[in-house]
């Protein structure tokens, strides 16, 4: 089953014109190609909150690395990465003159450069589910990440809430203070919500097709009360009037 991804970014370093991106080192997050990034949005509203337009969905498949690392990028004439600098490796040398087994540790920063690493995600194993992610930009430290596990159904076609997020398990860092009610709404919004609009799209589309039309309303009734926010009446005037 797969992973689905929302990512936002707080960044007020952005100029007109530019774009921030997010790069990683799997196919979904473009394998590190500035061109082949993730666009993050924004607007006068919401500014200097980034996110993206929809979640990003990661399967467990051949492209899945070691370890899923991301970093946001500002593109515009030019491209500014996130510098979290590089992971220092320990380097052993003798210093005794007696046995070959007696080493000192000396520290130096010659490994590769410092990414965001994604819980869950690691050892080619993808935990399915949802991860709600908020970024800073420049900060190595999330400031708020969440996460649900999948229940048996789970996958990203799949509407309604129950058949997205089950039990939770939250991590907050950096003194975040969001709660959970706060979290979870922004979860359903995130991912259930658009799934049931897709849902009542849908179900309305068929209401009108001539194969809608030969089931009985009482049933079209029973499928609006299950599903909530299927108005009928509306569907059927629309559908007498066209």
């Amino acid at each position: 089953m797969p992973l689905e991804l929302w990512l936002e970014c707080i960044c007020d370093q952005t100029q007109f014109g530019e774009d921030l991106v997010v790069v990683g080192n799997h196919p979904v997050l473009g394998n590190w190609s500035v061109e082949k990034g993730v666009v993050l949005r924004t607007d006068v509203s919401t500014f200097p909150l980034w996110t993206l337009e929809k979640p990003l969905v990661l399967e467990e498949d051949e492209y899945m690395p070691l370890w899923l690392e991301y970093k946001y990028i500002i593109r515009g004439i030019e491209t500014h990465w996130e510098d979290f600098g590089r992971r220092s490796l320990p380097i052993f040398s003798s210093t005794s003159p007696v046995t070959a087994t007696a080493f000192l540790p000396q520290w130096t920063e010659v490994g590769k450069p410092m990414n965001r690493l994604l819980p869950f995600c690691r050892g080619r194993r993808l935990k399915p589910g949802l991860m709600l992610r908020v970024d800073s930009y420049g900060s190595w430290t999330a400031m708020t990440e969440a996460s649900w596990n999948a229940p048996k159904r789970f996958s990203p076609g799949v509407a309604g809430m129950s058949a997205a997020l089950r039990r939770s398990s939250f991590l907050f860092v950096s003194g975040s203070t969001v709660n959970h009610e706060s979290i979870k709404y922004h979860a359903e919004r995130v991912f259930a919500r658009p799934k049931r609009a897709r849902l009542l799209l849908c179900l309305r589309q068929l209401r009108r097709s001539d194969f809608g039309m030969l089931l009985a309303p009482e049933l079209w009734l029973r499928i609006g009360d299950f599903i909530g926010g299927l108005r009928l009446r509306q569907v059927d005037s629309s559908a007498s009037s066209g």
